[in-house]
């Protein structure tokens, strides 16, 4: 699986979780742990990949503690 595959996978689970306390990179870490153990360097690379993806599905981060997130797309 590549960085792109995980990070698209990761976005996905970090906009499905049903979180109240976490904040943004918490929640990030715990949909990363899924797919393995990745050096610092992989990790920023598969994070910038992810705020992408979120984005791209149509969501802002509208809270980094807590993590929340809102659709903008209609």
């Amino acid at each position: 699986m590549n960085y792109d595959e995980i990070a698209n996978n990761i976005s996905k689970d970090m906009l499905a979780y049903k979180t109240c306390d976490e904040s943004f990179l918490e929640l990030y870490k715990i949909c990363l742990k899924k797919y393995g153990n990745f050096t610092s360097r992989e990790t920023n690379k598969i994070l910038t990949k992810v705020i992408h993806y979120i984005t791209i599905m149509g969501y802002d981060i509208e809270s980094i503690k807590p993590c929340s997130f809102r659709y903008y797309l209609n």
